[in-house]
């Protein structure tokens, strides 16, 4: 090959721009052949209602899933409000348990129901 027929790095570049001008100018055609097709808004619109229906199913599920992660907040919150009373309730009831001398040889009938609240919650 001699020097006049081989492309030099100019050449290539400068064909290779003028190609994607020509690439360019066929993808506009091609899609504005499209958009002045008859059924074009028709298409474009089902693709925008499939697009806000799909939204909204994902802005409703958000929501659903918000309320029940909020529910079980508040209901783990409360459990635990419950528990503490009733640790300090068991609390209380063995200070007083062991305060009172309270057990199998306990003399006096006066204590002996408190006794018997105090022995329904484990040490």
């Amino acid at each position: 090959m001699s020097d006049t027929e081989r492309p030099t790095k100019k050449r290539r570049i400068n064909e290779n721009a003028e190609n994607r001008g020509i690439n360019l100018l066929n993808w506009l055609r091609h899609y504005t052949q499209f958009l002045t097709h008859s059924d074009a808004p028709f298409i474009l619109s089902s693709y925008i209602k499939l697009a806000l229906h799909t939204i909204g199913v994902l802005i409703l599920l958000t929501i659903c899933y918000q309320m029940i992660q909020s529910c079980a907040t508040e209901i783990h919150s409360r459990h635990q409000i419950e528990i503490k009373e009733f640790e300090d309730k068991i609390q209380a009831c063995h200070y007083d348990y062991v305060n009172n001398n309270c057990g199998p040889s306990l003399k006096g009938v006066y204590w002996q129901t408190f006794c018997d609240e105090w022995d329904r919650y484990p040490f």
